[in-house]
């Protein structure tokens, strides 16, 4: 058990490593000896554990991957109108990238490394599924506007919130998360939402956002 513990230890010291280098150099600069470097350890204790920086990568998104998916998987099946479910999801994902350096960088990883990792073909994959299951199921509930296709509501969804995430890694390392998301639902909102639903749920985004305002005022 010591030694299993000993090896965990090892390879997340290798993997925060990697983080804090990805995050401060780019995947494409860093190179293993870099991380060998960082991490205070042997050629050969990295290549026990990862084999590649390929490898390394796809360890990092696979934990970022998990810890979102454990944070928005139980919505599917939660008592909350759909709708808010969805908007809830995308200010708990922007929570992470703010606060989580793991997801904020297999995130960024994700979209470096696009269609030759499979995890991350998986991961979008699986929350497309996610979010556009919500999308229907808030159709069925009456909050989608008359006439809006709810998978498409859902792509649109995806493809904006991703937007505003590249943005937000891009220019503020995440920190304006809140503020971005608060403005995209200001104007996606008006286009999907039922027009008798709408205030409630303009409502509702606003709360969230104050939420995390407060929580992230010193």
């Amino acid at each position: 058990m010591a030694r299993q513990a000993r090896s965990e230890a090892t390879r997340r010291k290798i993997l925060d490593a990697a983080v804090e280098l990805f995050n401060d150099a780019g995947y494409a600069s860093t190179g293993l000896g870099d991380i060998i470097e960082r991490a205070e350890l042997t050629k050969g204790a990295l290549y026990y554990h990862f084999d590649s920086k390929e490898a390394l990568a796809t360890a990092v998104i696979e934990d970022a991957t998990a810890t979102v998916f454990q944070a928005v998987g139980g919505l599917r099946s939660s008592g909350a109108p759909a709708m808010e479910n969805l908007i809830h999801l995308s200010f708990v994902v922007g929570d992470l990238i703010v606060d989580d350096a793991i997801v904020r960088t297999g995130s960024a990883l994700m979209r470096t490394l696009g269609e030759f990792s499979d995890v991350a073909v998986h991961t979008y994959l699986t929350l497309g599924e996610l979010i556009c299951a919500l999308a229907r199921a808030a159709s069925d509930e009456g909050d989608l506007r008359a006439g809006v296709d709810p998978d498409a509501a859902g792509e649109l969804f995806v493809s904006a919130y991703l937007g505003i995430e590249l943005l937000s890694i891009g220019n503020a390392a995440g920190q304006d998360m809140t503020a971005r998301l608060t403005r995209g639902w200001s104007v996606l909102l008006p286009a999907i939402a039922a027009e008798e639903a709408l205030p409630y749920f303009v409502e509702f985004v606003n709360r969230e956002s104050d939420l995390r305002r407060r929580h992230h005022t010193p």
